[in-house]
């Protein structure tokens, strides 16, 4: 998600070469340690981590993908080398240019990761996520499972739960895929920023509350339609929080994040089966 405009959408307008570059520091933290190495010239792993406000091992793996473009010297200082001035210079002239390579299509790409620096703010986040999804199950009597919602046979206690259930799910999906197909160290901040993927998903709650009196058919064709809006919009999310946190590219993170939706579907399925909730 988190991919270069110009380089993704529009290749034609720079290089092969350059285009290989701007992919290659399409995350944000990437593009900071150049920016940072490029006007200070050069600085050790500690300045580097304060400046960033990275864990040690998210910093050497983002290091480890510069390599080549990063060194060090005999103080072990980083500095960047020849190819790396090239690559600073070659961000330097498309921030001159006023266009923001760091914003992505439908989501900035610096969201995610400032949720990932900041584990307080990521655990309110998610707290927040949890407990409005939790308590506007219990007013609307409707439940959410996983990504799908209906209506469950349990007393509203349980189906409070529900909600925070789905993102602890997620999250638990999330942390399974980075350890199969991720080497990049992921902190309990960047894990719980995962909930802002069901953010959107309280909307259709909400709306039961207040569409709850207007005639059945319109209530079933208008909550099925923002049903439908917020289960895109969090797969696209999904999709972003993969790419920006666990470094992957944005066409395996949306596969990936279509495949968790299709469990989800086999799930809520199998809870039908066995009568243990039904579709709204």
């Amino acid at each position: 998600m988190n991919f270069y405009i110009i380089a993704l959408f529009n290749p034609c307008v720079v290089g092969k070469e350059d285009s290989k570059k701007l992919r290659l520091i399409k995350h944000p933290i990437r593009k900071r340690i150049i920016e940072l190495l490029g006007q200070r010239e050069n600085m050790s792993f500690t300045e580097l981590k304060n400046e960033t406000n990275l864990p040690v091992g998210t910093l050497y793996y983002h290091l480890d993908v510069l390599k080549g473009y990063v060194l060090q010297d005999e103080e072990r200082r980083y500095f960047l080398s020849k190819e790396g001035r090239k690559l600073y210079e070659l961000v330097n002239s498309y921030s001159n240019t006023g266009k923001d390579f760091g914003r992505t299509v439908f989501i900035p790409s610096w969201f995610f990761p400032i949720l990932e620096r900041d584990t307080l703010v990521s655990i309110v986040c998610f707290l927040t996520v949890s407990v409005l999804g939790g308590i506007m199950s219990y007013w609307s009597g409707k439940v959410l499972i996983i990504l799908h919602y209906g209506v469950s046979i349990f007393s509203s206690i349980v189906d409070a739960t529900l909600f925070p259930i789905s993102i602890i799910s997620y999250i638990t999906y999330t942390i399974i895929l980075g350890k199969l197909l991720s080497s990049r160290q992921v902190g309990l901040g960047g894990k719980l920023a995962a909930s802002i993927i069901f953010a959107p998903m309280i909307i259709p709650l909400l709306a039961q509350l207040a569409l709850n009196n207007i005639p059945e058919n319109i209530f079933i064709v208008l909550h099925l339609s923002l049903t439908i809006i917020v289960q895109v919009t969090s797969t696209i999310l999904g999709a972003a929080y993969l790419s920006s946190i666990y470094g992957m590219k944005f066409e395996r993170s949306l596969l990936l994040q279509v495949l968790f939706y299709i469990i989800s579907t086999i799930v809520f399925s199998f809870l039908q089966v066995i009568h243990l909730v039904k579709e709204i």
